[in-house]
């Protein structure tokens, strides 16, 4: 099975198959490398900025989506202060623009999640130390999970407001940090010391790297006792990098509950302030059955992104798992009520109702469900998960109502 953030982070194209990337430079800020002061961007600006975003995703359109990105400041900052030649930056670059319009890019990731059902849309605006930000909420279809996208925006020479740089909550970093991962990985075999200064002169982190598929391979055959024999010689601070333990995340996945929660426990202790330890937590402990964690990392995570009442979808999956359906069913409202556009706030709602045998609160959500989003359900008497309220007065109403509802033939 895998984790929350193994399938949202590979959703928001964080992770390349059978490529494992390191983290050089300076910790996650929300902008790029510049040392003047950004200029001022308004909140009117930014939200006609995420509007812009959100129909360039709907439409599946990738020229303009990336045109909103300033991609060369984002690669100015990925290869900054990492001596190479000029051939190899300037050949890195080339693939690096070059893939821009590929589908496993940022924009291509965006646009294939909104197509699958994802919305993508503007949760707030903010000033992020000198700079205005739109943070804009990926929610995966039928409440599978949730990415944050922050964009650090800045106008250019022609007045054009443009993201600088885009921080991944689930990943934890910015994308000129995962770009630069790949960049320092390259740079590393014409010049070792990138990583000997990284590593305080570990011997073997490129050796490490090229272990990379090999423990994947493993992993993905089901022979992760081997795969994890081959991770334990492994140099500790290699270890100890954040794409590793992700590695040795999915890996534990298989090894049974007191390797996982081991593994959670040091991912927690190594990045207790990042986002992404929290997302490995939130699906780790509840698969572990421990509930509070999960519910814990929850809270710690939407403290993160600055509050987001769409959280409650997850919650409500936790509660439900935990068996404590009166917390779940406010939770289920609570999410309804702080993200009334959302349809997967109704599809968690009708859940519970329907589990706690709520046929009141069941109707009234199928009602709200089919005036709102125009949601046209099927005969539910040949819907398992109907089968109690089929039974009740309610099932009844719900008959009239769709009777009501149905187009009067002219005589």
């Amino acid at each position: 099975m895998r984790s929350l953030i193994v399938r949202a982070a590979r959703a928001a194209g964080w992770i390349v198959v059978g490529v494992i990337v390191i983290v050089i430079g300076q910790p996650a800020r929300l902008s790029a490398a510049q040392d003047t002061a950004p200029a001022e961007v308004s909140e009117a600006q930014a939200r006609a900025f995420a509007a812009e975003l959100e129909r360039n995703a709907i439409r599946g359109d990738m020229g303009k989506l990336n045109a909103q990105i300033d991609w060369e400041a984002i690669l100015a900052e990925s290869v900054r202060g990492i001596e190479v030649s000029d051939s190899l930056r300037e050949n890195f670059l080339k693939g690096a623009r070059s893939g821009l319009e590929k589908s496993s890019s940022l924009g291509g990731t965006i646009i294939a999640q909104v197509k699958a059902g994802s919305s993508y849309r503007l949760l707030r605006t903010r000033l992020r130390g000198k700079r205005r930000t739109a943070l804009m909420r990926l929610a995966f279809p039928h409440a599978k999970g949730v990415n944050y996208h922050e964009y650090s925006l800045e106008p250019g020479p022609d007045g054009q407001v443009r993201a600088v740089d885009v921080y991944l909550f689930l990943a934890g970093e910015l994308v000129s940090q995962t770009i630069r991962h790949g960049y320092a990985t390259i740079a590393a075999q014409e010049n070792r010391g990138v990583l000997d200064r990284l590593f305080g002169g570990s011997p073997d982190y490129l050796g490490s790297l090229a272990k990379v598929p090999e423990m994947r391979r493993l992993a993905d055959a089901d022979k992760a006792r081997e795969a994890r024999e081959i991770y334990d010689k492994l140099p500790s601070a290699v270890q100890d990098d954040k794409n590793f333990l992700l590695l040795r995340l999915l890996i534990a996945q298989q090894l049974g509950n007191t390797d996982y929660s081991a593994t959670l426990e040091r991912i927690r202790k190594l990045l207790p302030n990042d986002p992404f330890g929290d997302a490995a937590s939130i699906d780790g402990y509840t698969l572990l059955g421990q509930y509070d964690k999960a519910l814990g990392a929850i809270d710690r995570f939407e403290k993160a992104v600055g509050g987001d009442p769409y959280q409650n979808v997850i919650r409500v999956g936790i509660l439900t798992k935990a068996g404590r359906l009166d917390e779940a069913r406010e939770s289920a409202r609570a999410a309804v009520a702080g993200v009334p556009g959302l349809v997967q706030c109704y599809w968690v709602l009708l859940s519970v109702a329907l589990e706690m045998n709520d046929h009141a609160l069941t109707l009234t959500t199928l009602e709200q469900m089919n005036e709102k989003f125009h949601i046209k359900f099927k005969d539910l008497t040949t819907v398992s998960g109907y089968a109690r309220f089929v039974k009740s007065p309610q099932f009844e109403e719900w008959k009239s109502y769709i009777e009501k509802k149905k187009p009067k033939t002219q005589p």
